[in-house]
Parts: C-alpha cells; structure tokens; sequence
C-alpha cells in the first residue's frame, strides 16, 4: 500500500541539488527530503522552510564542498526553519553510501514527515 499523500524526495551529488531545487519550487508537494552532497542558493530558504528537510555531506568533498550544506542551513535557521544537518567526518564525496545503509535516515523520514495536506 502506498500513501501518496506522503511522498518524500531524496537525491545525491547532482540529484541533492535537485531534490532542493525541487522542495524550494514545491514545498507542499512532499512530506519530507533528504539531501546529500548537494546545495542551493541561501535565497531559497525561505521557499524550503516549511519542509522537514535532511541534508548529509562529507567533510572532505572535493567535488561539492561541504560550505553549500552549511550556508543553506544557516539561511534557513534564519527564516526560523530547522533543518537538520550531518557532516560526515574523513568522508568525500561518496557521503551516499554510508547515509543509504543507515536506518536512521529513513526511521526519521518516516517519523518527521509530514502530510502534504497539513503542514
């Protein structure tokens, strides 16, 4: 059985970019995201603020730097959201791996989401 009333959005690399993108230009479309190694523009917080929202990095990544994770999450700590936020220490890049395997990560995605109909 499916609840399509609580869909959630993940993505990693170039896919956590674009789970933010698509939160800030949806918010009330999902019920939570997870986003790892990705980033956004500090102006959309305000747009991504009403979404439970995750978002995992690795302190060592070369190819996105961990400063996108943080400066977006200290935007949207700004417009009075609480985003979480792991940094993975002696991680790279390939921060997916270890955040996929942890059950953690789903367990809160289930617990924090909320319906799309009621925020």
């Amino acid at each position: 059985a499916v609840d399509t009333d609580r869909l959630y959005v993940t993505g990693l690399s170039m896919g956590g970019f674009g789970t933010l993108r698509l939160l800030s230009h949806y918010p009330d479309k999902f019920a939570a995201g997870l986003a790892i190694c990705g980033g956004a523009w500090p102006f959309t917080a305000e747009h991504l603020a009403p979404v439970p929202l995750w978002l995992v990095h690795g302190d060592q990544d070369l190819v996105v730097r961990a400063e996108l994770s943080l400066d977006l999450v200290r935007a949207m700590r700004a417009a009075k959201s609480r985003p979480r936020l792991t940094i993975l220490e002696n991680v790279g890049h390939d921060s997916w791996t270890q955040t996929y395997a942890d059950k953690a990560y789903y367990d809160w995605l289930k617990k924090s989401g909320r319906r799309k109909d009621h925020p």
